[in-house]
């Protein structure tokens, strides 16, 4: 068996041989594919590259034995990378010799990045069968099949496409209508692709309307083939264009269809013009699809100054006969819709399949402005039942539970009912663990408001609370039962999360301060805090209401983290002490103001006067948001956490040991609330002095400022008096936020307003965070952008964070001057901040 093997072997040897295969040639051949050798009727001196696609096709090894072209040829048409069945094809032509001797000629090796020789050669083989061999410029072939494989992305995919193509990718690739060389290279492959089915168009319009008006137009009417729902129909159309019109009148209804990169041309626009044909007319091309009395022609023509996203869109609003939508666009005199970006809501298929863009109104556009889009927001929305604008906007960003529950009254209710009902409702997360399911909790709620509106069933009802959520009395309403025994208690907000919470507890007092008391003395997070405080017997009688709620509010599990926060150094945590028994104990204002501190802080003397007016918390009002002054404990702890997270998080943020320094006599917060009554901005105003002219550091004092114990007697005034420096000044920093557009910015304007008439009040001059300049929140006319020298305030805290200031400031800084570039307001009493409407 053995000895035929090798005579077997020998024989094959001297078969290939005598095929002009050398041993070490046949060794590259696969072995399964040498028996075809023996197929082969003569020697033939080409790669073993070659003879693996030769011996794999009997039309190729027909090809060996009887073509007379040289060997060198024979290697170079069956070495390349095109499949087996496309050589099949490319040696049948009869050109070979001719266009392989031109092609040689110009060949230069590695000149053509990485391009083998064969591979060349079969491209302008394909190129040259379609476009004929006389008229093709072999130079520019070259430089055109070079430059598409230079293509990382093309030329990954271009081995796999059938001759057709490929002769059509080349054709592309060198016309100079497609600026293929301007065409970022992750997107040609995409582009050229999404070509290829209409070549043979681009070639008749190119032809017609002379490249250079063709490549103006071309991007556009690309586009438009791309994106036609009925291909064929269009193709059909713009034949008869190309074919009847003349060429001048015909590019001149192009350019304005066309002419702009990103419009779209609508398939019945085409096939509108194809019928009028015979109007030879060098008239508005839209007058022409749409008759000059037609409101589409009306605004089409007054498109001029609009983004192309635009003006297509009213071309698809033409074509969905949206009459009145078209009208609010003709008669919108304010520009509200050329204002809006291309990624407005308007413009998104889901907004149109709720809302009738034929309801809008003048109003609900400039609405539109100030919202932002948000996929997550629509997955909420059921996309098959149809809403009012006012209903969208309602429900547009609302928690999934209050969706559905909205879509529920639909089936009772109309469309003000329910959205007057959905306004006076809190989120209903807030009260969904009353009933065991969804279904119970919408069915008591529909039996509440079917009877009469919420707010009148709170007014007949009497309940009045401190320190209350809307949530709280929509407890109370839900579940009356669980209050009757307790009902002259109920005082605040806490006292209805107490007793919803701790119905263990409630089942064995004899009233609500005596489970207080118990609950205060078992919670281990409670005894944590008051353990921490030292807190005695009677602090913890006396204060147990104020306790409960400072626990219902999440406050007990931030003062133990705060415990154990690194960065927290020994006195800032006594000082956390301190103020939390104050604010334990309702006599936290007692030692945020104590009037010795004022001097001391700012390094200024002030008058009680202006004391008084600081002490004062203002507010603002809107119908969506609520702006106010305010330094209380918990709004000052959370400062960092709402309405966006910062680095003062409570919880380990970056400069979170500087939060305690907020508490300081010269710092106060202006909050900004929705009418869920949720933070949506924040931002600090300190008051302190400046000047507009350097100012020699000098430490005027031994620092003797820290917070009080409230149950403390009171010392004796030991501080020195420091010099008078420059003027009091009102600094507003930067405002955080969690709104954007248009909402954002009257916000922020309501913050600069209650700034100002802050400053008023206090006589002092109010200096800005250089962001209010560049928000167009002021005017150029209304504002000075300088330098300014602002004193960096004594803090109780030792660290300070000052975002205006290079953020953190320490003991080394304070008592200081710095320079920073503030706003200064130029007259305040002529500054209209009124938002627009």
């Amino acid at each position: 068996m053995i000895t035929t093997m090798i005579n077997n072997h020998l024989s094959m040897i001297q078969e290939a041989r005598s095929k002009g295969i050398p041993p070490q040639k046949l060794e590259n051949i696969i072995l399964d594919k040498r028996p075809c050798i023996t197929l082969v009727s003569r020697g033939v001196n080409i790669s073993a590259v070659s003879w693996n696609n030769a011996l794999s096709s009997i039309n190729l090894i027909n090809f060996i034995n009887t073509t007379s072209l040289a060997d060198e040829i024979v290697d170079n048409l069956l070495r390349s990378r095109y499949p087996l069945s496309e050589i099949e094809k490319i040696i049948k032509l009869p050109y070979i010799k001719s266009v392989y001797k031109k092609l040689k000629n110009e060949y230069r090796g590695n000149a053509w990045n990485g391009l083998t020789f064969a591979d060349w050669l079969l491209d302008a083989l394909s190129y040259i069968s379609v476009y004929g061999f006389d008229r093709v410029g072999m130079k520019d072939l070259l430089s055109t099949i070079s430059s598409l494989n230079s293509c990382t992305h093309i030329k990954d995919h271009y081995p796999g496409l059938c001759v057709e193509d490929r002769v059509k990718v080349i054709r592309l690739w060198s016309m100079s209508y497609m600026n293929i060389n301007k065409i970022p290279e992750y997107e040609k492959y995409n582009i050229i692709k999404g070509s290829l089915p209409f070549v043979d168009i681009y070639e008749e319009a190119n032809e017609v309307l002379g490249p250079s008006d063709f490549t103006q137009i071309f991007p556009a009417f690309h586009q438009s083939l791309v994106i036609s729902p009925n291909k064929e129909e269009l193709l059909k159309s713009i034949r008869v264009l190309l074919n009847e019109q003349d060429s001048n009148i015909l590019a001149h209804y192009f350019k304005e269809l066309y002419g702009v990169n990103e419009s779209i041309v609508l398939d019945s626009e085409i096939h509108k013009l194809s019928k009028k044909i015979t109007e030879h007319s060098s008239k508005d091309v839209y007058n022409i699809i749409y008759g000059e009395q037609s409101l589409a022609y009306e605004v089409l023509s007054s498109t001029r100054e609009l983004e192309p996203y635009q003006v297509n869109f009213l071309k698809r609003c033409v074509e969905a006969r949206k009459k009145g939508f078209l009208k609010l666009i003709l008669n919108d005199r304010k520009g509200l819709y050329q204002n809006l970006s291309s990624k407005n809501i308007l413009f998104k298929d889901e907004f149109q399949r709720i809302v009738n863009l034929n309801t809008l109104n003048e109003k609900n556009l400039l609405t539109l402005s100030g919202m932002k889009y948000k996929e997550e927001y629509f997955d909420l929305l059921n996309p098959d039942i149809h809403l009012t604008f006012d209903e969208f906007y309602f429900l547009y960003g609302k928690k999934k539970i209050d969706i559905d529950f909205y879509y529920t009254l639909a089936k009772s209710f109309k469309v003000e009912e329910r959205l007057k009902i959905s306004r006076e409702l809190p989120e209903l997360f807030t009260v969904k663990n009353l009933y065991q399911t969804i279904e119970d909790l919408f069915e008591a709620l529909i039996a509440l408001v079917s009877i009469k509106p919420i707010k009148q069933w709170i007014s007949e009802e009497q309940i009045k609370l401190e320190d209350a959520k809307d949530y709280h009395y929509l407890k109370m309403l839900l579940v009356p039962h669980r209050f009757e025994k307790f009902k002259s208690s109920v005082k605040r907000g806490s006292d209805v999360d107490f007793i919803l919470n701790e119905k263990e507890l409630l089942s064995i007092a004899d009233n609500l301060e005596e489970a207080k008391l118990l609950f205060v003395e078992q919670n281990e997070a409670c005894r944590f805090v008051l353990n921490t405080l030292g807190a005695t017997r009677e602090f913890i009688q006396k204060y147990k209401g104020n306790i409960v709620n400072f626990y219902e509010k999440g406050l007990c599990d931030i003062f133990q983290q705060l415990h154990k926060n690194s960065s927290f150094e020994k006195n800032m945590l006594l000082n956390l002490n301190l103020i939390t028994k104050a604010e334990l104990s309702g006599k936290l204002s007692d030692i945020k103001f104590a009037k010795e501190d004022f001097e001391l802080e700012i390094g200024l003397p002030v008058p009680l006067g202006v004391i008084s007016e600081w002490v004062k918390n203002i507010t603002t009002n809107t119908k969506e948001i609520n702006i106010h002054e305010t330094f209380d404990y918990e709004s000052t702890l959370r400062l960092g956490e709402y309405p966006v997270p910062t680095c003062l998080h409570w919880n380990n943020g970056s400069y979170s040991r500087c939060l305690l320094s907020n508490f300081d006599t010269n710092k106060k917060i202006l909050l900004a609330k929705n009418r869920r009554g949720n933070i949506v901005a924040r931002a600090i105003i300190r008051l302190t002095k400046g000047s507009d002219k350097f100012v020699i550091n000098k430490n005027n004092k031994e620092k003797k400022l820290r917070f009080k114990d409230v149950e403390a007697e009171p010392e004796q005034d030991i501080f020195q008096k420091v010099k008078p420096k420059e003027e009091l000044v009102l600094f507003l920093e930067r405002c955080y936020t969690s709104m954007d557009g248009k909402s954002a910015l009257e916000m922020r304007k309501k913050l600069v307003k209650l700034a100002i008439e802050k400053s008023k009040a206090l006589g002092a001059k109010l200096i800005m965070a250089e962001e209010y300049a560049k928000e167009g929140i002021l005017e150029s006319q209304q504002y000075t952008k300088d330098n300014y020298f602002i004193f960096v305030s004594y803090s109780k805290n030792g660290y300070q964070y000052l975002d205006s200031l290079s953020g953190q400031a320490s003991e080394n800084n304070e008592g200081k001057y710095m320079k920073a570039k503030v706003v200064f307001c130029n007259d305040q009493s002529q500054i209209d901040l009124t938002p627009v409407k």
